[in-house]
């Protein structure tokens, strides 16, 4: 999956010192709770 793009909604970028952080915002509507296995996803292929 690497080098594939994927879609989300907001992704902010930042730099504290020598480390730098990545955080992202996915928004959905939905009726249901959704599954947690999309967000290991994202952890496991970013």
């Amino acid at each position: 999956m690497a080098g594939k793009k994927r879609e989300v909604d907001i992704s902010i970028r930042n730099k504290v010192g020598k480390h730098e952080f990545l955080t992202i915002i996915e928004c959905r509507d939905r009726a249901e709770k959704g599954e947690i296995d999309w967000i290991e996803q994202i952890i496991t292929n970013g």
